[in-house]
């Protein structure tokens, strides 16, 4: 798991002339992929540069809060020694390491305003659990587990135990969360889901109750 991951970026015209003068024939620079025709070298990497955009943006996302850009056209010397500056950094908004956290409170705490303010002060993944059943429902459309999900929410029902703690698993084991680290709000919601989250070896480094009087949720909840 990288504390930083640091990305030299350029202009698509540099890359763009990189990846031509690759491709052109020169008996004085030995590669495996020369092309003869010009026409062809243009169109192989103008493709280049955009499938490299394309994988870029994805692994930026993937990847947030990892990610430091870096200017790649300047000296070598001066690019060397941002790097070492930035390797010696100890302090950093975010945390060295992914954080796990898991946010627990009753109905009218604000528990996912605040869940929401620590993802994005620590660039943390928010799962909330009831918008993750609803977004599996949407998504996965008519096959066993949508139907079973879809049946749930329409009946006012609530989702097993064992149901519930396996999609959060499978929503936390994803690179994202992976990478970012997560903040879980809705999971656990009782003795038994916090039973089989450790039977499942999730483990998070901080868990946080949020307490507030029942005169306060009535009231927050008749507001």
């Amino acid at each position: 798991m990288p504390d930083k991951f640091i990305l030299l970026t350029q202009d698509d015209a540099t890359t763009f002339s990189k990846v031509i003068e690759t491709l052109t024939p020169d008996n004085n620079k030995p590669s495996l992929i020369k092309v003869e025709d010009e026409q062809a070298r243009s169109k192989l990497a103008a493709n280049a540069v955009a499938e490299y955009n394309l994988h870029i943006k994805g692994l930026k996302r993937i990847c947030q809060g990892f990610v430091t850009e870096m200017e790649s056209n300047e000296s070598e010397m001066h690019v060397v020694e941002e790097i070492v500056s930035l390797l010696k950094l100890k302090n950093t908004n975010a945390p060295r390491r992914p954080q796990r956290i898991i946010l627990m409170g009753p109905a009218g705490s604000h528990k996912k305003e605040y869940a929401l303010a620590l993802a994005e002060k620590y660039q943390l993944v928010y799962v909330n659990v009831n918008q993750l059943i609803k977004e599996i429902a949407r998504r996965n459309g008519d096959n066993d587990q949508a139907r079973a999900l879809k049946s749930y929410i329409a009946q006012d029902r609530q989702i097993p135990d064992e149901v519930a703690v396996e999609l959060v698993l499978e929503r936390l084991s994803k690179p994202d969360c992976r990478l970012n680290g997560w903040i879980l709000d809705g999971c656990p919601s009782n003795l038994n889901q916090i039973r089989l989250l450790q039977q499942n070896k999730v483990e998070p480094q901080k868990v946080i109750a949020l307490e507030i009087s029942d005169e306060k949720v009535m009231e927050e909840l008749s507001s």
